[in-house]
């Protein structure tokens, strides 16, 4: 993700949005897990509607 311009806000804002945390208030530490859980929920639900749209 740090590849792309704006990353920093795009983490912000899935930390947000999928954890329902505000990232102002976690440590540098905290802030980079809870990034790495966000990343995966959001895959995890991607993933998730996909196998409901398969083709059988």
């Amino acid at each position: 993700m740090a590849e792309k311009s704006g990353w920093l806000f795009l983490s912000d804002a899935l930390i947000r949005h999928w954890l329902h945390i505000d990232p102002s208030e976690l440590d540098d530490e905290e802030w980079g897990l809870q990034v790495r859980m966000a990343e995966w929920v959001k895959q995890d639900f991607i993933n998730g509607i996909g196998k409901l749209w398969q083709t059988r």
